[in-house]
């Protein structure tokens, strides 16, 4: 389970937590002036990085040895819907286990005061889990993501299609039929 409680000190208001706040703010100032400039060219930054972490498994470094710049950054690219969804693609075998880790980072990571940036990184979570067969897991994170915004419609389908019990061969091929789209749009 991914605690993001803010009752940790180190998370609220000690140096760890301010450094973390500290570049958050860089990376959503960057966030900002690069897409200013260039919004596609951002998201293919940002998607570039995702496969260089987990892609066939990623780089290997684990992710806990992530710059705080690169993890400040993933956790500002996530609160894009399209970025989220390109990152729900990551479910192959080979790169499960290394995204559940990663979201599970992530969402550690994030501001404490701003419990709605957990959001979609609790729902990354929690999908993963449900590919995983952690349906248990999967309800939990997922029930923290709409605890934190109710109408978050992606962590809503989610529990719905858990709580139901219906399987997720579905879902996961139409996010592999997206993957194999978005990289064809490459070619």
């Amino acid at each position: 389970m991914i605690d993001i409680s803010s009752h940790d000190p180190d998370r609220a208001d000690g140096p760890v937590a301010a450094g973390r706040r500290l570049a958050l703010d860089r990376a959503s100032q960057l966030w900002n002036e690069r897409t200013a400039d260039d919004p596609r060219a951002e998201d293919e930054r940002f998607i570039a990085l995702l496969d260089s972490l987990l892609a066939d498994g990623g780089d290997g470094a684990p992710v806990t040895d992530l710059d705080p710049s690169v993890v400040a950054d993933l956790i500002t690219g996530l609160q894009q819907r399209r970025l989220r969804d390109t990152a729900a693609e990551y479910i192959r075998p080979s790169e499960l286990d290394r995204a559940r880790a990663l979201w599970a980072l992530l969402a550690r990571h994030r501001d404490p005061a701003d419990l709605q940036s957990a959001v979609p990184l609790l729902t990354l979570a929690g999908y993963t889990a449900l590919v995983a067969g952690e349906r248990p897991v999967a309800a939990a994170l997922l029930g923290q993501a709409r605890a934190a915004d109710p109408d978050y419609l992606l962590a809503e389908l989610l529990a719905e299609l858990v709580a139901t019990g219906a399987p997720v061969d579905r879902l996961i091929a139409d996010c592999e039929a997206e993957r194999a789209a978005r990289l064809a749009r490459r070619t």
